[in-house]
């Protein structure tokens, strides 16, 4: 099974369409340029070394950024950016790790903790 191309992004309530426009070895990049902002959503997967104990890791990284265009050549773009890694033992694909993504996902979403995060509270 393959991830959606495009890719539909909600921000404030508005879907964005990223399409996709480059896939390699373990990763794809999607993007979508509009007048005043652009937005890449980059995957990639990776295999990292055995631990001392001799368990490989599997790593997944979601990454989305958004790039809203500086009107002024003097003054910088602005960037935000989120993401969330996701491993797991490359022995162990069961459904504990989709169900603690999940659990991450709502904590981030539902209880409203990203306000919380960036006004710095903990």
């Amino acid at each position: 099974m393959t991830l959606a191309n495009p890719a539909v992004v909600t921000i404030n309530a508005v879907g964005k369409t990223l399409v996709k426009i480059n896939t390699d070895n373990y990763g794809s990049h999607y993007r979508l340029v509009e007048a005043t902002q652009r937005f890449d959503l980059k995957i990639r997967h990776a295999a990292e070394k055995p631990t001392k104990l001799g368990v490989v890791m599997d790593r997944h990284n979601v990454e989305l950024t958004q790039t809203v265009f500086s009107t002024d050549p003097d003054v910088a773009d602005t960037v935000y950016q989120s993401y969330v890694i996701i491993r797991n033992p490359s022995t162990k694909t069961g459904v504990e790790t989709p169900y603690l993504a999940h659990g991450l996902a709502d904590y981030l979403n539902i209880s409203g903790a990203v306000a919380d995060l960036v006004a710095w509270q903990n």
